[in-house]
């Protein structure tokens, strides 16, 4: 507008804004109406426009000898019919998506309200999963109660009867037994009081277990729903986003249909020229708004799938795995005992006494031996286990006497024996090795004794150091490793334990929770080993004194702290446990002693 050539035309001039803002009125049309003058010769009539200056109002003379004879000059009714032809075109395609455009807030409502009623049948959903899940673990309480005081009846009722019996029978003797049955029966007392005691306060155990289960199924509750509300929160801007961009479409489209409307009304040649040109600018804009698509359209009514599933990791358990069994070949045989397993390159190492000697032996994952070797047992009477674990690719470490540990070339079939008196300086005489392992990743070799004493040494048995376990441990009958704490089974006191080392000095994390004892039975850690995702695996011996029977109960654990997460009976000749990757799936393996069985937890 700043050219001199137009300086003169302002008030000819259809500016977009009046289109946009529907500013357009039919006394603006009308001032475009009358004939414009030739912008050079202002007493002269424009009989032509030129097209190459923006449809100009020229006169002749100017289209012939002045300065747009070269120019593409047009007779002003042709060039207003061609204007209006292309505007109609242009307002057509416009219009084929009104029926889109008008339609588009009922769409976005319905989008609203099937948002509102999937937000709520989600709530509705997970709140009735956690009554569900509230329900299951209240009953499992009440179960927990009432087996508590089934058993404390039971006990007390047993109790009960053998003072009863026992009274009758001291009351046919002589007076003098009478003291003798006061102080049976207060023994007995005694006795069944603390059974009911620790009975009591593994039943507390459980229930605080459950309570916390319930805790954390409230947790996870409100973090679903939390999730829902932000989902639904998202969907709601989105919403109102797309609501706000089509009510701006709309009202371009109403301002633009209104405009060409309006020109095309006119049928004025010279408002057609100046304005279409300009509509239809705006148009194309508009069309191509118009056809937007947004990838989150057609979900903006839907709710983010979420499911309430309470605990996963502690109810699956022990109790749910799948279990095979592999019959060793030729071991029965061959082989007499098997008293430790470990995991190495797609084998399964296991070591154990046959006759007066050791037996070193390599099965593959079917089961056949792939190579064994046997040596001679120094002491063999005073030595309690043949155990060992994986030191590299190529070799294991051993224990293979009383004070023997040694180094075994897997592939050679070698082994590199060495005193526990020629390593550390005052080791005592009496002193049994009991254990080894292998921390690994720091490849530290961990002696375990019959005393409170660990031996630390680097991966070519050059002593480090001496570990003092703490007071309540009495001695190391087998160790694993879980991050940088000793996990301990101390038969002697029937404890497992955590523990912490630094240096030279230790301290008790945590002690794992025992199964729930029986009566008149002896509880006892016999194996131990921690999985890849952290959770733990004892091995309990379980002897009944009264039947003078052994069962074995394999206990899995959680990955933080000593709480039980679920058990399983396994085979009475059970020896000890490990775990193995084949295939990229990891798995529980348990050894039994005689029978020559591997059972796979999968």
């Amino acid at each position: 507008m700043k050219n001199n050539i137009v300086k003169e035309h302002r008030p000819h001039v259809l500016e977009l804004c009046n289109v946009v803002d529907s500013n357009l009125s039919m006394e603006k049309l009308d001032s475009l109406k009358d004939a414009p003058k030739c912008h050079t010769h202002p007493e002269k009539v424009a009989e032509l426009c030129c097209k190459s200056c923006h449809s100009l109002p020229i006169c002749m003379v100017c289209g012939a000898f002045g300065e747009h004879k070269a120019h593409d000059l047009q007779e002003v009714t042709s060039l207003a019919k061609s204007e209006r032809k292309l505007l109609t075109d242009s307002l057509g395609t416009l219009m084929e998506l009104k029926e889109k455009v008008y339609d588009m807030p009922r769409v976005l409502s319905e989008k609203r309200t099937k948002l509102e009623d999937n937000t709520r049948g989600r709530e509705q959903v997970i709140k009735s999963q956690f009554e569900r899940e509230q329900m299951q673990i209240n009953r499992e309480i009440d179960k927990l109660k009432n087996d508590f005081k089934m058993q404390k009846d039971t006990q007390t009722a047993i109790l009960q009867k053998e003072i009863s019996d026992n009274k009758k029978e001291l009351e046919e003797k002589m007076q003098m037994l009478v003291v003798q049955h006061e102080k049976v029966c207060a023994e007995k007392t005694r006795s069944t009081d603390k059974q009911i005691k620790k009975f009591q306060k593994a039943n507390e155990a459980e229930i605080a277990q459950k309570c916390q289960q319930l805790e954390s199924l409230q947790s996870l509750l409100d973090e679903k729903t939390k999730l829902v509300k932000v989902h639904q929160k998202q969907s709601h801007d989105n919403i109102r986003e797309l609501s706000d961009y089509y009510d701006n479409i709309i009202k371009r489209f109403q301002n633009l249909t209104f405009t060409a409307s309006s020109i095309l009304t006119t049928k004025h040649d010279w408002t057609s020229v100046q304005s279409i040109p300009d509509v239809i600018a705006a148009i194309d804009p508009l069309i191509a708004d118009t056809e937007r698509q947004f990838p989150s359209f057609e979900t903006l009514g839907e709710v983010i799938e979420v499911d309430l599933d309470a605990n996963e990791a502690i109810r699956e358990g022990i109790a749910e795995k799948s279990m095979s069994v592999i019959q060793i070949e030729g071991f029965n045989r061959k082989c007499h005992s098997i008293q430790c397993i470990r995991y190495c390159n797609e084998a399964a190492i296991v070591t154990g006494k046959a006759e007066r000697q050791m037996h070193i032996t390599t099965l593959s994952a079917q089961g056949k031996i792939l190579h064994q070797s046997f040596f001679d047992i120094y002491g063999i009477i005073r030595s309690t286990s043949i155990c060992c674990d994986v030191l590299s690719e190529e070799s294991i470490v051993l224990v293979s006497g009383p004070s023997q540990i040694a180094i075994y070339d897997l592939f050679k079939g070698t082994r590199c024996t060495k005193l526990m008196e020629d390593l550390v300086a005052y080791y005592p005489a009496e002193r049994v090795v009991l254990c080894v392992a292998v921390h690994p990743i720091k490849k530290l070799v961990v002696v375990g004794t019959n005393s409170r004493a660990l031996y630390v040494f680097n991966c070519s048995l050059q002593y480090i150091r001496t570990v003092k376990l703490p007071h309540t441990v009495t001695c190391s009958e087998e160790i694993a490793f879980k991050d940088d704490n000793f996990l301990i089974c101390d038969r002697m006191e029937r404890r497992a334990y955590a523990v912490s080392v630094k240096g030279c000095n230790s301290r008790i994390v945590y002690e794992f929770t025992k199964p729930r004892r029986l009566v008149d039975s002896n509880i006892s850690p016999c194996s131990i080993c921690v999985d890849q995702n952290g959770y733990t695996y004892i091995l309990w011996s379980i002897y009944v004194i009264m039947s003078r029977k052994c069962t074995y109960l394999l206990v899995g654990y959680q990955p933080t702290g000593g709480e039980q997460l679920s058990s399983r009976s396994v085979d009475s000749d059970a020896s000890c446990i490990t775990t193995i990757v084949t295939g990229g799936e990891e798995k529980l393996i348990l050894a039994t002693s005689n029978s020559g069985k591997l059972y796979k937890f999968h």
